[in-house]
């Protein structure tokens, strides 16, 4: 079992590998389909039933899970996740399967994953830590205030 907090939601994963979250559900950060508030712990379906969930990280406004076999999976606003560029929007209700190409590749997997406020951080297998998300105030470590839609060393 495993517990994180976020921002405004809490999370957990049973030791059935199911993730259950609670607290503020805006941008869909508790991962139900809406974005409702839930001031108890729901059981997040779909997609992440399907998967051995092991690491659960959770933001200001997003959330994230690793399964066993390093496949990560993301949910809530998508500016925090790194999957759109700063100043356009999207909410991502529902845990979807990220694609990393050969960031995640056989020899190199994905071995822990962290989220803040507006970025997500992954550390792989060889030691490489790749971020993504909003870089204002140089949250991302790559140097400048950027952003970045996709994990960049």
């Amino acid at each position: 079992c495993l517990v994180a907090g976020g921002e405004s939601h809490s999370g957990a994963i049973d030791q059935d590998a199911n993730v259950w979250t609670w607290g503020v559900g805006s941008y869909g950060r508790l991962g139900s389909g809406e974005t409702i508030n839930s001031p108890t712990p729901r059981m997040i379906s779909g997609i992440l039933q399907d998967a051995k969930i092991v690491q659960l990280a959770l933001g200001g406004w997003h959330s994230a899970a690793l399964s066993n076999d390093a496949r990560l999976y993301t949910w809530g606003r998508g500016e925090a996740l790194g999957l759109l560029r700063e100043g356009e929007s999207s909410i991502v209700k529902e845990p979807r399967s990220v694609t990393l190409g050969e960031l995640n590749s056989s020899s190199n997997k994905i071995t822990q994953v962290a989220a803040g406020t507006y970025h997500t951080l992954l550390l792989l297998q060889n030691g490489d830590i790749y971020a993504c998300g909003l870089g204002a105030n140089g949250r991302l470590g790559n140097g400048d205030k950027m952003s970045q839609d996709s994990a960049l060393p």
